[in-house]
């Protein structure tokens, strides 16, 4: 099936993505992120607000499809 809209994500840089691969988690988890020691947010608060406004972002894209309002552009022939 062939769906009439594209999901682009948006940005991230380098260095988060880098920063989410050695944490091994998701953007999400890392914004929340704290030290057991500690109780300190384990990522710096510059990178914990970019990472909620590219959540925020991918969550309005996806919102169609998670509600099911996007439904595939040509009809089945079974």
């Amino acid at each position: 099936y062939m769906f009439m809209s594209i999901i682009d994500f948006p940005k991230l840089r380098g260095e988060e993505v880098r920063m989410l691969f050695d944490l091994k988690t998701y953007p999400w988890e890392a914004i929340n992120l704290k030290g057991k020691d500690t109780n300190r947010y384990t990522t710096p608060a510059l990178v914990r607000d970019r990472l909620l406004k590219w959540q925020v972002a991918v969550s309005e894209v996806i919102s169609n499809i998670i509600d099911g309002d996007e439904v595939a552009n040509t009809k089945s022939r079974f």
